[in-house]
């Protein structure tokens, strides 16, 4: 679970050079600066609602795929012991983490030759929704291992 730290902290690394490195290279004012953070937000939004129902859909057609073999539709924890829950909340994971990493090689190769303003804020925005994605996957993941801890559990993908 170590490797999930790393996409919060390459977007900490992200917010925190955004006025310096746009101040520098796009000679920005401190308005405009703030504004560019819009970027990072909507990602997170797109991130939050769009990978929400993948991992739904996921879960779904792991569930389907459970039943088909013969065991039971889960209706509870106590169900859960055989169930897969660790490919049904990471089947899909890969795709925004591969999308993290190649933006944000991206990023830092668009703000080091500064190309146009709008190629980097939509990196932003990538980044912010990947960084979502993976998240809500291992948080998911970590409260349905610690059902009735759900809480605890989210808490600890952000401390880990």
């Amino acid at each position: 679970m170590l490797w999930v730290r790393f996409p919060p902290n390459i977007i900490n690394s992200v917010t925190t050079s955004t006025p310096v490195l746009f101040t520098e290279h796009y000679h920005l004012s401190v308005l405009q600066v703030g504004l560019t953070y819009l970027a990072i937000g909507v990602g997170t939004v797109i991130g939050s609602i769009g990978y929400g129902r993948i991992l739904d859909r996921d879960w779904r057609i792991v569930e389907r795929k459970y039943i088909d073999v013969g065991n039971t539709k889960p209706k509870g924890p106590s169900d859960l012991v055989n169930f897969p829950l660790e490919y049904a909340r990471t089947r899909t994971t890969w795709y925004p983490l591969i999308a993290f990493w190649v933006s944000g090689a991206g990023y830092g190769w668009t703000i080091q030759y500064t190309v146009n303003l709008a190629v980097p804020l939509l990196l932003q925005v990538i980044l912010g929704a990947a960084t979502v994605c993976v998240m809500s996957s291992f948080q998911a993941l970590l409260i349905d291992i610690h059902p009735g801890r759900s809480a605890s559990a989210a808490a600890s993908v952000r401390s880990s």
